[in-house]
C-alpha cells in the first residue's frame, strides 16, 4: 500500500494506525493534518517514506509509537529519525527472534517473517520435532500456539517464545 496525498488536508485526523502492508510514505501525505498526535507503525523495519511527507510541527508534537524490537531502526532511519518522540511499544509476545536479514514479529495469532524471499522455513518445538516445514516469502504470516520453537532458514536458527 502507498499513502500519496491521500490524508493531505485531514486537519481533524487524530491518529493514524498503519498496518505492515505500507511499504512507502508519499509526497505531502500528512500534510494540512494539524490535529495528528500520534502515528503507529507496526513495521518491524522502517517505511521508505518522502522527505515532504510530514512537516516540522508533526516532528515535534506527533508521537511516533513502534514495535519495541523496531526502535533503534526506526531512530536511524531517514524522516523517521526527526521525530523528536519515538515510543515503543510491546508486541503482542516475540521474544529473540532475528537471524541475519530474517526478523519475525507475532501479529494476531501467528508469527510473520521478513526478509525470506523463497526459501525453506523449519519450525521446531523444544523437542525438536518438527513442527512445520515449508516454503515461506517475507511478509506471510502463519499460525503457531503460545510456546518456545527454533526456527531454521538456511544456516541461521533461532529461538522464538510466544507468550
Amino acid at each position: 500500500m502507498f499513502f500519496y496525498v491521500c490524508l493531505y488536508n485531514c486537519g481533524s485526523l487524530k491518529s493514524v494506525k498503519m498496518g505492515d502492508n505500507v511499504v512507502w510514505i508519499g509526497l505531502s501525505a500528512f500534510k494540512g493534518c494539524h490535529a495528528l498526535g500520534d502515528i503507529y507503525l507496526s513495521s518491524i523495519v522502517p517505511v521508505k517514506v518522502a522527505a515532504s511527507a510530514f512537516t516540522s510541527e508533526h516532528y515535534e508534537k506527533v508521537i511516533l509509537h513502534v514495535p519495541e524490537s523496531a526502535i533503534d531502526a526506526y531512530r536511524a532511519a531517514d524522516v523517521w529519525k526527526e521525530f523528536k518522540n519515538i515510543q515503543a511499544y510491546e508486541t503482542a509476545g516475540i521474544d529473540d527472534c532475528e537471524m541475519n536479514t530474517v526478523a519475525c514479529e507475532y501479529v494476531g495469532g501467528g508469527v510473520r517473517f521478513v526478509g525470506v524471499h523463497n526459501e525453506p522455513l523449519s519450525v521446531y518445538n523444544t523437542d525438536g520435532a518438527l513442527v512445520k516445514n515449508f516454503i515461506t516469502y517475507s511478509g506471510e504470516t502463519i499460525a503457531l500456539e503460545k510456546g518456545i520453537y527454533i526456527i531454521s532458514v538456511g544456516d541461521a536458527n533461532t529461538k522464538i517464545v510466544l507468550k
